[in-house]
């Protein structure tokens, strides 16, 4: 007899969904933490951060991805845009300063464009890895 599983609601997806937003953010929240003690100018920290911003996307994308058999990406694009807004408003109530995007600035298309590729990505490699067939050794 296989075993089923059961579909899960609307609300558990919803909050499936928010906490891997979440869950996202996590590896950008730690930097801006650890940067915040530290007093270090330097152009590498940029790119750290979208590298950091990426990969905490692609692990929301990750798991979220985990239960779900179609419409893999735009499961991920949707985690990383709700990961996206989480981290807006997490900034503006942590520095009480508004969003680049929201003032009209554009600044932000970057930021938003890596949490999407990183929810799609972790999303495809959970996918792939997920759909090999693993094949007992002799």
């Amino acid at each position: 007899m296989a075993l089923k599983m059961s579909p899960i609601s609307k609300r558990e997806a919803a909050m499936e969904y928010v906490s891997a937003a979440c869950l996202a953010n996590v590896p950008s929240w730690t930097l801006l933490l650890i940067l915040t003690f530290i007093n270090i100018r330097d152009p590498f920290l940029s790119t750290l951060g979208f590298l950091t911003i990426f990969g905490g996307a692609m692990l929301g994308g990750f798991f979220v991805t985990k239960n779900r058999t179609q419409d893999i990406i735009k499961t991920g694009a949707s985690i990383g845009l709700l990961s996206y807004i989480i981290h807006v408003f997490s900034i503006m109530l942590l520095f009480g300063n508004s969003s680049p995007l929201l003032t009209g600035d554009g600044g932000d298309i970057l930021l938003m464009v890596d949490f999407a590729f990183g929810g799609i990505f972790g999303g495809m490699i959970n996918k792939r890895r997920f759909s090999k067939k693993t094949v007992a050794p002799i």
